[in-house]
């Protein structure tokens, strides 16, 4: 209940502070990959503000949110396997949220596997995040992609 508590005022906290300035210290970029004929990845990159962290899906509870990545309105793709994370994660511990959190800094790729139709294949990708940077952190965001093949 305690990190819950620190979560929500360092998110309000953050909110606050930057009123007057939108902050973007994450900026997303979605690539595709051919690998096959009936196969690609898609590739969520997220290039890091310096002196920020951007959170792992592998996050522990009573941490800050962990990047979730969903898909929606899936038209001839099949999801294969569970989205990766690049390997230039770390776990420490945070002094702001008491555990140890998993995170990146600078950059970060989550790769989503996929196999292709014959016919359209289309998809909107909702990235849901959030950001720290050891005083403060930015609200939970979410950017959406519509990715096409």
């Amino acid at each position: 209940m305690k990190n819950l508590i620190l979560v929500v005022t360092l998110c309000l906290l953050g909110f606050v502070n930057d009123a007057f300035a939108q902050m973007d210290v994450v900026d997303w970029s979605v690539n595709t990959d051919l690998i096959s004929e009936n196969e690609a990845l898609v590739i969520f990159t997220a290039t890091i503000d310096d002196g920020w962290k951007l959170y792992s899906q592998h996050t522990e509870e009573g941490g800050p949110l962990p990047t979730q990545i969903q898909f929606e309105g899936i038209i001839g793709l099949e999801l294969v396997g569970e989205i990766t994370e690049s390997d230039n994660v770390k776990k420490d511990f945070s002094d702001l949220f008491e555990i140890n959190v998993t995170s990146f800094k600078d950059k970060a790729t989550f790769t989503q596997k996929v196999k292709l139709s014959d016919t359209s294949n289309v998809m909107l990708a909702k990235i849901r995040y959030m950001a720290c940077d050891g005083l403060k952190c930015i609200p939970p965001t979410t950017e959406e992609f519509k990715v096409e093949f």
